[in-house]
């Protein structure tokens, strides 16, 4: 995009579209950036990938009014649900979804001997590498309280 359109402020953007999730770029220091994760197991998967961009534009435009939106500079289009590298390996929210399932998924398990870790884990950033990143910083705290030590020791 060549100008921010949206509030910088806000992390996540909202549809009226469940199955769309905009990450804002620019509250994450990617300037003019917006990300569209589309939820797996939705009718836009038979979708090519310019039909599924415009659905996404028509979205972000009712999201402001309708109102002019910066030209578009690029776009990249994936569909890891057959990328041979990953086959779909991320989460992501079904409807009827809450952020308390994160937050149950990432609770230590087996009388607090397996501690869990990833982008499922994380609230804020969930889908994304930061959430794995921060969700394992936390793991990892764990551990060392478990033993006696403290992560500024480390």
């Amino acid at each position: 995009l060549k100008r921010v359109f949206c509030p910088a402020g806000e992390p996540y953007l909202q549809t009226t579209d469940v199955a769309l999730r905009i990450i804002n770029g620019h509250y994450f220091g990617k300037v003019n950036t917006l990300v569209v994760h589309v939820s797996p197991q939705t009718k836009y998967e038979a979708w090519s990938n310019e039909t599924l961009l415009d659905y996404v534009l028509k979205a972000i435009r009712r999201m402001f009014s309708n109102k002019r939106l910066p030209e578009l500079i690029d776009h990249h289009v994936t569909r890891w649900d057959v990328d041979e590298f990953s086959l779909g390996a991320y989460s992501y929210m079904r409807q009827g979804s809450h952020s308390q399932h994160i937050r149950d998924l990432a609770q230590p398990s087996h009388g607090g001997r397996v501690l869990w870790a990833g982008e499922a884990c994380s609230v804020e950033g969930q889908q994304c590498v930061h959430g794995a990143y921060m969700s394992g910083v936390d793991a990892a705290k764990q551990v060392l309280e478990a033993v006696g030590m403290s992560a500024k020791e480390q």
